[in-house]
C-alpha cells in the first residue's frame, strides 16, 4: 500500500516530537507542526504550470527554501551542491527503474532510501542540514524525472505517496545514524574524561 511507510514513520515522528521532546526544546513546536502539516497535505495536489505536485511536496520545498535562505553564502552553496547531487541520484534511480527494473534486487523504496542516505552521509556532516538536503534532493529529483518523461507524453506526479515512502525511510535512517553519532560522541567524551583522570592520578 502506497504511503504506508510514510504515514507510519511521520506519525511516529509526530508522537516523539510532541510527547517526548522537552517542552523547552527550541524545535519542538516547529517540528511537530511541520510533520502534522506534511501528513495533512499528503492526499492533495496542485498544478505548477504543467507539473503536478502533492501538497506535502510543495510544502516541504517551500519550508526548506525558507530554512536554507538563512544560511551564509559558503554553507548555502555547499548545500545547493549537495542537493544537486541528490537530485541526480534520485532522477537516475527512477530512470533506471523505468528502463531496467529487473535489476532491482530489493524493494524500490528500501533501495532508494539506502542510496539517498549513504549519499547524504558522504556529502554532509551537519545533522540538521542532512534532513534539509535529502528533502530537497529527493523532491527536485522527482521534478527532473517528471520533466524528462513529459517529453515522451508520460505524466509523473511529484511527491505522491508512492515516492514519499522512500523519502520517509531516508529520514528515519538519517535520524538513526544521527542518534548513533550522538551516542558515539558521548562515549568518546566519557573515555576522554577517564583518561584525563588517570593522567592526573599518575
Amino acid at each position: 500500500m502506497n504511503g504506508l511507510l510514510f504515514y507510519w514513520i511521520f506519525w511516529m515522528g509526530w508522537v516523539i516530537t510532541t510527547f517526548f521532546y522537552s517542552k523547552n526544546h527550541h524545535d519542538r513546536l516547529i517540528l511537530s507542526a511541520w510533520i502534522l502539516v506534511s501528513i495533512m497535505l499528503s492526499t492533495s495536489s496542485v498544478l505548477v504550470g504543467s507539473l503536478e505536485i502533492s501538497g506535502s511536496g510543495l510544502f516541504m520545498l517551500l519550508t526548506t527554501y525558507l530554512t536554507i535562505s538563512r544560511l551564509d553564502l559558503k554553507p548555502l552553496l555547499y548545500v545547493l551542491f549537495s542537493v544537486f547531487i541528490l537530485m541526480l541520484v534520485t532522477a537516475c534511480f527512477h530512470l533506471y527503474e523505468l528502463f531496467d527494473p529487473v535489476w532491482l534486487m530489493m524493494k524500490r523504496e528500501w533501495l532508494l532510501a539506502i542510496i539517498l542516505t549513504c549519499t547524504t552521509l558522504l556529502l554532509i556532516q551537519d545533522k540538521r542540514l542532512r534532513m534539509i538536503a535529502v528533502t530537497m534532493g529527493s523532491i527536485h529529483g522527482e521534478i527532473l524525472y517528471s520533466l524528462l518523461v513529459a517529453k515522451y507524453s508520460f505524466s509523473y506526479p511529484v511527491a505522491t505517496l508512492y515516492s514519499l515512502d522512500p523519502y520517509a525511510l531516508s529520514i528515519s535512517f538519517l535520524v538513526g545514524w544521527n542518534g548513533l553519532e550522538l551516542v558515539a560522541s558521548y562515549f568518546d567524551k566519557q573515555v576522554d574524561s577517564i583518561e584525563k583522570e588517570k593522567q592526573k592520578l599518575s
